[in-house]
Order: C-alpha cells, then sequence, then structure tokens
C-alpha cells in the first residue's frame, strides 16, 4: 500500500495497492492498536487498485490497513 504519512482531521486522501483482491477485501483506516474487526471509512478492493478514504474528524494517530476477507 501507499499513501500519505499524515492527513489533515476530515480529509479525503486516496491509498493504492497491489494485492490479492479477492472479493471482500477492503482498505480501511482505524485507530491504532484497534482489533482487526473494528473501522471507519473503508473501501472495497475489487473496485480498482486505489481508493479514497476520509479521514477521521478528530485528530490523533490512525493506520490504514488492508484487510483480506
Amino acid at each position: 500500500m501507499t499513501g500519505p504519512t499524515r492527513v489533515k482531521a476530515g480529509a479525503d486522501f486516496t491509498v493504492s495497492w497491489q494485492g490479492p483482491n479477492y472479493r471482500g477485501d477492503c482498505i480501511t483506516i482505524v485507530t491504532m492498536g484497534t482489533p482487526d474487526t473494528a473501522y471507519t471509512s473503508y473501501a472495497y478492493t475489487s473496485k480498482a487498485s486505489f481508493v479514497t478514504l476520509k479521514a477521521p474528524v478528530k485528530a490523533g494517530s490512525y493506520e490504514v490497513r488492508y484487510i483480506v476477507d
């Protein structure tokens, strides 16, 4: 995955990747350290090789994850 290292709270940002793109795979942004089942803004990978996500409105430390279904 590639994407920005910093994003303003509430801003849209783009993430691209190379991956298996299984039917239920998605990219999500979550608070660091949360379980893999947690998600906020997300998009399925089957649509393209990049997605646009919305950063959480509350400033903090987050991570973008590729979730394999």
